[in-house]
């Protein structure tokens, strides 16, 4: 079988790197108790679930465009409830998401596939990329594997350029940029632990959909369970965790990860929320960027090196899972991050020492010869105890993405059950 570049499956791509969410989760789940990640499932396409369930999610459907209503504002579509949801391109639309996304059927090339000294590819992209192989239909993937590589798929695109369909009922986009990758920024952040300040001023920073698509996920991992798709309902379950392991990083879970009175300052500079927008956009791009550029660095060189890095620590926590209620997890997790958001951003400044992320006119992700791995060789050599500090802060946060993805797979499973009024699964 050849990959989705044309290459022989037998000969895994030299320069790789994973996703990180691909990696949190599939160290996360290294120490979950649900014996059912060790199955091997067939894949089986999207059509097949819908052929089964389209009428099982009409219900959940018209409760999740409640949900957007609450949000965004009235749209008849709710009250008149999805039609029949038989192709891709009905389930897209239904589910609000870009109906121009494909839906790739793929694994990863894992990490004991590749030699330790696999040179490092800088790229993040979901595929068509070099770490990913296509899956044929039928062909048994294990559900730990299912459930890590779909951890990653919201950010292929899914959740891209929405606000253009008023029929979809967002509502004016509240942050982010109108379309690319950007526009998808209120569906993965949630800034629940801002200054009252800020959001007296900028109001719009309230409004997140991310637990909206997390309680839509599972609910569609219940039926598709219900409906013995079990493929689809561990991918939904993937999605979920998507975006629960989201909020727990640092710039998803604080807008300005600033002290005071240096927002105070930029406020003042600049009081028209539009022009704020405007001269502070890429300054705060760049630094999320580059953390997680940073982040993703670490993360593969020590996953390729077998090193029992702090990241992996964090990440498994003796097997430690959250309790309780949805929207309580999402405020518990992201209250760590929002507190050691602005540690790590002044971490990350220093380590960085590049005065060109504070200018308005510059794009981090648009200048590929940009020296991340030089910058962290020399500051590592230099100041060990600042790339210590940093690491330790990180790690706890990737403890919370740990905590949160056992969470979700600890409610899923193969064992019939109907989503609650919350949307949550239940045993």
């Amino acid at each position: 079988m050849t990959d989705l570049n044309g290459k022989n499956r037998e000969a895994p791509v030299q320069g790789l790197s994973w996703s990180t969410h691909y990696l949190l989760t599939r160290i996360a789940l290294q120490t979950c108790s649900d014996s059912s990640l060790d199955n091997a499932i067939p894949v089986t396409p999207l059509e097949d679930f819908l052929s089964r369930s389209h009428n099982a999610l009409r219900d959940p459907i018209r409760w999740y465009w409640g949900l957007l209503e609450r949000k965004g504002g009235p749209t008849a579509s709710v009250h008149a409830g999805p039609g029949a949801i038989t192709t891709q391109q009905d389930f897209l639309t239904a589910l609000r998401l870009n109906p121009e996304v494909s839906i790739p059927y793929v694994r990863c090339i894992t990490p004991e596939e590749a030699p330790p000294d696999a040179p490092y590819d800088p790229s993040r992209s979901g595929p068509p990329h070099g770490s990913y192989q296509e899956t044929a239909e039928g062909e048994a993937v294990k559900v730990s594997e299912i459930v890590s590589v779909f951890s990653d798929e919201p950010d292929w695109g899914m959740d891209q350029d929405l606000f253009r369909a008023e029929s979809y009922g967002y509502g004016p986009i509240p942050f982010g940029t109108p379309t690319g990758h950007s526009s998808q920024a209120c569906f993965h952040m949630a800034f629940l632990h801002e200054p009252p300040l800020l959001t007296a001023v900028l109001p719009r920073l309230k409004k997140s959909f991310l637990e909206e698509r997390v309680r839509v996920f599972l609910a569609l991992a219940g039926v598709a369970f219900d409906e013995r798709a079990d493929y689809w309902g561990w991918r939904f379950t993937a999605w979920a965790i998507h975006y629960l392991q989201d909020v727990t990083q640092p710039y998803h879970a604080r807008a300005l990860p600033f002290p005071l009175w240096r927002i105070l300052l930029r406020l003042l500079a600049h009081p028209v929320p539009k022009r704020f927008a405007e001269k502070n956009g890429n300054v705060l791009m760049n630094r999320h960027y580059l953390f997680e550029a940073l982040v993703h660095l670490i993360f593969n060189t020590a996953v390729k090196r077998r090193d029992d890095h702090a990241f992996m620590t964090a990440l498994k926590m003796a097997g430690e899972s959250y309790r309780g209620p949805l929207a309580a997890v999402i405020d518990r997790a992201s209250a760590i991050a929002a507190t050691r958001a602005l540690r790590v951003n002044a971490l990350l400044e220093l380590i960085l020492n590049d005065p060109r992320i504070n200018r308005s006119d510059y794009v981090a992700s648009n200048d590929p010869s940009y020296p991340l791995a030089e910058k962290l060789a020399q500051v590592s050599a230099d100041q060990p105890a600042m790339v210590r500090e940093f690491v330790e802060l990180v790690a706890e946060c990737l403890a919370q993405a740990g905590m949160v993805s056992r969470y979700v797979v600890e409610r899923t499973g193969t064992a019939p059950r109907r989503p609650d009024s919350k949307g949550l699964s239940t045993r």
